[in-house]
């Protein structure tokens, strides 16, 4: 009976679900979904940060400096990090469903023609290179140029599934991941 719940709590799959920016479909959501719960992960829409925003102390903090700290860093555990990447996007996430959908028009029907063809290329290409290196299940993706009037409308939803196993074995790599930058920085 052990061995049976264990099973059923290790292979019962989990869903997130993200959708934004769909016309018609209301605000932005995120929610997750386990067996026959759904937990809605965004109450309210987040707000943007304003543009120069400083912080609580009052002042602006030194960019170049965090880069280049946020590269070191980087530098140190980019093999570890690309071992966790790659096991996630390859064995453990399983995208049923990518939609994306695009309408939009400049106004001018030669700029939209060749605009029709730069995000094409970027869309598609970015959903085949997804479509490689995961398991996608279906990709539904829409792209509509307007000839004659300038707008833009943009949407994407994408729904993953992932066992809790896999979560397991991702939270513990990423656990030894984390212990070896401490251990690289001496802050055990």
């Amino acid at each position: 009976v052990f061995i049976l719940i264990c099973a059923a709590v290790l292979f019962t799959p989990v869903w997130v679900e993200l959708c934004a920016g769909f016309p018609g479909k209301g605000r932005t959501r995120a929610y997750l979904k386990i067996a026959f719960w759904r937990i809605d992960l965004l109450k309210q829409t987040p707000e943007m940060p304003q543009k120069g925003e400083q912080s609580a102390a009052g002042e602006k903090p030194d960019a170049a400096g965090k880069i280049r700290a946020g590269l070191g860093a980087f530098g140190e555990i980019k093999d570890e990090l690309f071992g966790l990447l790659s096991y996630i996007s390859e064995k453990a996430v399983r995208i049923q469903l990518l939609k994306i959908g695009i309408e939009y028009g400049t106004g001018d029907s030669a700029s939209t023609g060749i605009l029709y063809g730069v995000i094409s290329g970027a869309v598609y290409g970015a959903a085949g290179a997804l479509s490689a290196k995961t398991q996608l299940d279906r990709a539904d993706i829409k792209i509509e140029p307007d000839f004659y009037t300038a707008k833009i409308n943009a949407g994407a939803q994408c729904i993953v599934k992932i066992r809790n196993a896999h979560i397991i074995i991702a939270a513990i790599k990423a656990w030894r991941l984390l212990t070896r930058i401490k251990k690289r920085r001496g802050d055990t």
